[in-house]
């Protein structure tokens, strides 16, 4: 215990760019090198920007952050300026669901994440309920993403309105299709959720498996640091090369159908009659809206399309052009606050009984 004017130093490793979050439910996280897998290095709580407050609840009343390198290095000292007696009634204070808190984040142990009220992760911040993190449902199908991955994106909400969109339209005719596959975190989160091999459907999986494919970048793209992007994404392994990798991670669904090029290319390999629900990630607009306008007439009525970019920050040259093609089609786009935009093919479009021709489709985009 801490005589009067006693000091703690102590240091903790900080992610200055959000608050305080549990791990529970999520990919495991090692401490140290990349690959380090120990498993008394496993993280149970990552700290955040608010790690000075846990000082203040646990009763200090002066609290220090010493800058050395930031963001690597950073020390904080806390100190007690009040009489023993004092420091203990302040304490005392302190709310009995606080003191648990305090005790388990200290303890390596940790709420859910719904303890704390504020959701911060993937550019979204907000104070409103966020149980769905812990339904183990939900913690199933996320996991299985981060599997495919082998990464925690911390897209929590992100992949949550992807879940409800894929689960509001499987009562709707139709097979799945997803654009821009990448290594398959939402579309393999999906088919957990919805036990894929159960339905008789058909999943398709497009990508160029390579990147961005920069003979389809449009001028607006070029303008928004698209190919700066995408360059930056490849150096840093964001994307996968290896298509093989992705088809072995699909091989539990065999009714998901791997199709590996470039958009409009592809599109030649899509059989299907009817479409339930899309998915639309290829963080271009061109090769985004020839997907759109080739699956326009076979979406069912009711049916869903989800823009992962269209709100995003960075990608308004894909929202112009998505809201071009919506006004077309005389539909709107919903954006959200994850990013996301959501487009609803409306009961009074009729679904297409036969393809549509694939003639016209591709004289008007080769």
């Amino acid at each position: 215990m801490l005589a009067r004017e006693g000091h703690l130093c102590f240091t903790v490793p900080v992610i200055h760019g959000r608050m305080t979050r549990n791990r529970a439910g999520l990919c495991p996280s090692y401490h140290g090198t990349p690959g380090s897998a120990k498993g008394d290095f496993l993280v149970h709580t990552e700290f955040g920007a608010d790690v000075w407050t846990f000082l203040h609840r646990a009763g200090f009343d002066s609290v220090t952050i010493n800058h050395v390198a930031f963001p690597a290095a950073t020390a904080l000292t806390a100190k007690v300026s009040l009489p023993l007696s004092g420091a203990e009634e302040n304490s005392s204070r302190i709310k009995a669901n606080d003191t648990r808190e305090v005790s388990s984040h200290l303890n390596g142990e940790g709420p859910k994440l719904t303890a704390d009220p504020t959701y911060d992760q993937d550019g979204l911040r907000s104070v409103h309920n966020h149980e769905f993190v812990n339904e183990p449902r939900f913690q199933a199908a996320y996991a299985r993403g981060c599997q495919a991955a082998d990464e925690d994106y911390s897209w929590h909400w992100r992949v949550h309105t992807g879940l409800w969109a894929a689960s509001a339209t499987f009562k709707l005719p139709g097979d799945f299709i997803e654009f821009g596959v990448n290594r398959g975190f939402l579309s393999s989160a999906i088919m957990q959720s919805l036990k894929w091999n159960s339905t008789g459907r058909r999943f398709y999986l497009l990508d160029t498996f390579s990147g961005i494919d920069e003979r389809y970048v449009s001028e607006g793209d070029i303008t928004v640091g698209v190919l700066e992007r995408n360059k930056a994404d490849i150096a840093r392994g964001f994307y996968t090369f290896d298509v093989d990798v992705v088809r072995r991670n699909f091989a539990e669904w065999p009714n998901a159908l791997v199709i590996q090029g470039a958009v409009p290319e592809t599109l030649s390999l899509v059989d299907t009659d009817q479409i339930a629900f899309a998915h639309i990630d290829m963080n271009c607009a061109p090769p985004e809206i020839a997907a759109a306008e080739f699956i326009w007439p076979i979406l069912t009525p009711g049916a869903i399309v989800l823009l992962d970019d269209y709100a995003y920050r960075g990608y308004r040259s894909q929202k112009i052009a998505m809201d071009e093609f919506a006004a077309s089609k005389g539909v709107s786009i919903l954006s959200l606050p994850t990013g996301q935009g959501l487009i609803i093919k409306p009961p009074s479009c009729k679904a297409m009984v036969a393809k549509p021709s694939r003639r016209s489709f591709f004289k008007k985009w080769w």
